[in-house]
């Protein structure tokens, strides 16, 4: 996670990799595929949904997406939220943006739910 974060985002990646371990999340996906609860889970614990202050224009259309990831972070009422200030937005490339960055991490997860992130990852033939 911190490897994420690029120079900008590393300490916080490294705190919500704290928050919300590895194994923690796998189970969460291998249980539920096709829910979006471990993408709450993890924009959630990162203090980036809109409830949670971060200033964003929303398109019309995903209004819809957006209550429903919000609806789901309310059964995490245990979970406290790290601080969007936390998180670096000036002069981070859109690639960079920790929402992508996130998003991207969830993505794995979810392709080596069977085997798991690092057995996943560990097979570089697969990867290239």
């Amino acid at each position: 996670m911190t490897a994420l974060g690029y120079a900008r985002n590393k300490e916080p990646f490294r705190k919500l990799a704290e928050r919300v371990p590895l194994n923690v999340l796998e189970s969460l996906v291998r249980e539920n595929n096709e829910d979006e609860r471990s993408l709450v889970l993890l924009l959630g614990t990162a203090g980036l949904l809109p409830s949670q202050g971060r200033k964003s224009s929303i398109p019309f259309e995903d209004y819809a997406y957006v209550h429903k990831l919000e609806k789901a972070w309310e059964t995490f009422q245990q979970i406290d939220g790290m601080e969007f200030s936390n998180w670096q937005s000036f002069r981070v490339t859109a690639v960079q943006f920790p929402l992508r960055r996130i998003a991207g991490m969830r993505y794995l997860i979810r392709r080596y739910q069977t085997k798991g992130l690092l057995n996943g990852c560990w097979n570089w033939s697969e990867i290239c």
